[in-house]
């Protein structure tokens, strides 16, 4: 058996990983949120969908630019990768019919949810200032 080692460029492979990873999947996540939206905009699962694939999208994207708007901007990635676990758990809980027990007694998911979302808006509040 022969090995023969060959040499890799890794700058292009790295490169379109790069690319592919901070403007392909966070493109992608934004136009399946708000293509269901556009379908359905009167369905309450598109608009979670909507603001779980904005979530999703910020959680690769690398900070490293300069703008009027980069604090906005920080604040808004910071919210939207902190409050991934509030939309997910949401999205479970109304995905495809809302449950059975979400429907008789609604106010206990916001005992789980409440704190999340308070930890997750001072999470985001810390980061971006």
């Amino acid at each position: 058996m022969i090995l023969v080692a060959r040499r890799e460029r890794p700058f292009q492979a790295s490169a379109f990983l790069l690319i592919l990873l901070n403007l392909g999947v966070p493109a992608l996540c934004v136009a399946i949120g708000f293509t269901a939206v556009y379908l359905q905009n009167r369905n309450p699962l598109s608009w979670l969908l909507l603001a779980l694939t904005i979530s999703f999208s910020q959680l690769i994207v690398e900070p490293g630019w300069d703008s009027p708007f980069r604090t906005a901007a920080f604040a808004f990635r910071a919210l939207a990768e902190k409050t991934l676990g509030v939309w997910i758990l949401l999205f479970a809980i109304q995905f495809p019919h809302g449950s059975s027990w979400d429907r008789k007694a609604p106010g206990w998911k916001w005992l789980l949810l409440g704190p999340l979302c308070a930890v997750a808006i001072v999470r985001a509040f810390y980061e971006s200032a």
